[in-house]
């Protein structure tokens, strides 16, 4: 008995001895380097052309007529001769042409879960599942450039973007699993952005053209806009003026904008406070407009829902639906504003909801073969032309409150 019990003593012992052991083996060692790359007296119409990954980029515009590079490197790796060799291997390249002046890196896609450590997966080094080739990086380039530098192009992956204010020129941005943010740009440049997994958030940009994918993000002030948005969630949009819209499988909500384009497929639009001209095509979506203003025409809405209050100020907004299948529409009146309102709905819900106030007049009525079509004029203000409402329906449902 004594012996069996000094044997289950010694394999605990043994037990308890071997994490330790473990754990020093997989304890990662690290290796860095940092330093400055530059390109002086440049011509500022050429442009920059960055080509990055596994780290995060910082671009600041100033008055001197170099591009400055300050970048840091460090790798971690199981083993200190390891993270030599992959450091080794992040070379950067700077070099001229004809377009202009290239900043490159090469090396960094190592092992089985290549990434920046401190980020999602950066602890895998520390877990029990680790690999003998495993390598992470955590990386940043601050680049200095002149202010009226004609373009920039930035493609990056697996890090982040941060554009800083004061840059004039024309900006290009491809960037997977990384995170934007891009403050005041000037008016007069372009902006072209491509995001996938990750966010975005842009301060104030006149001219904008914006690919999502997989995204979250905000835009505080936008002149021209126009948006792919594709399984984005949790978009907001402060002051836009004009915006075209093409999303899917996505939800945006939208504060003020003058003209809107939507096209929209398993989506959901929100406008909080004002639109004044909107055009739709949708499907299988929704939108909810706080106040419109001017018009909205709607080609063609298909399973979706439209619900909005028509504006309050002293204009005659034009509300125009050519065809409404299997959706339901809900329009808000005001008192004392005159609208020129036609639907034409099939195998769907119509709701206009107007004030006690507002005296309504049928002037014309017709029913045949599940078909109805009621034609309202509304005697609102007399120095505003006359209002009318008219719904087609066949096969639905149409509810006139207040009538």
């Amino acid at each position: 008995m004594k012996t069996t019990f000094k044997y289950i003593l010694a394999l605990l012992v043994m037990m308890l001895a071997i994490p330790g052991s473990m754990a020093k083996d997989l304890t990662a060692e690290k290796a860095s380097k940092s330093g400055e790359l530059k390109f002086a007296n440049v011509s500022t119409d050429k442009g920059l052309y960055i080509h990055y990954n596994f780290g995060d980029i910082e671009l600041i515009a100033w008055d001197k007529k170099d591009i400055l590079l300050k970048y840091t490197e460090e790798v971690q790796a199981p083993t200190a001769e390891k993270a030599k060799q992959a450091l080794a291997k992040r070379v950067i390249h700077n070099t001229e042409n004809e377009k202009g002046y290239v900043l490159e890196m090469s090396g960094g896609s190592y092992g089985s879960v290549p990434c920046w450590y401190g980020q999602s997966k950066g602890q895998h080094l520390q877990d029990g599942a680790k690999k003998e080739n495993d390598i992470s990086f955590k990386s940043r380039w601050i680049i200095y450039l002149p202010a009226k530098m004609a373009e920039t192009t930035v493609q990056n992956s697996f890090g982040n973007i941060d554009v800083k204010d004061g840059y004039q020129g024309d900006l290009t941005v491809q960037l997977q699993f990384g995170d934007i943010n891009m403050g005041k740009r000037d008016k007069q440049a372009g902006n072209h952005i491509e995001i996938q997994h990750g966010a975005f958030n842009i301060t104030d940009c006149n001219k904008l053209k914006l690919s999502t994918k997989f995204t979250s993000g905000t835009i505080n002030n936008a002149g021209t806009l126009e948006m792919l948005c594709l399984h984005g969630q949790n978009i907001k949009m402060g002051t836009v003026q004009e915006l075209n819209l093409r999303t899917q499988h996505s939800g945006l909500q939208i504060e003020k904008v003058d003209s809107i384009k939507v096209t929209a497929a398993h989506s959901n639009v929100n406008i909080t406070s004002s639109a004044k001209s909107v055009a739709l095509e949708m499907q299988h979506s929704g939108i909810t407009i706080e106040s419109l203003e001017h018009s909205l025409t709607a080609a063609q809405v298909a399973h979706s829902s439209i619900e909005t209050t028509i504006g309050r100020k002293n204009t005659a907004p034009q509300f125009s639906i050519a065809r409404a299948g299997f959706s339901s529409v809900t329009v808000s009146i005001p008192n004392s504003l005159a609208v020129c309102c036609d639907l034409q709905s099939k195998f769907g819900m119509t709701e206009i909801n107007l004030p006690s106030s507002v005296r309504k007049t049928v002037i014309k009525q017709e029913e045949k073969d599940f078909n109805s079509t009621n034609t309202f004029y509304l005697n609102t203000n007399k120095h505003l032309p006359s209002s009318y409402i008219k719904i087609n329906s066949t096969h639905g449902v149409t509810k006139i409150k207040g009538y």
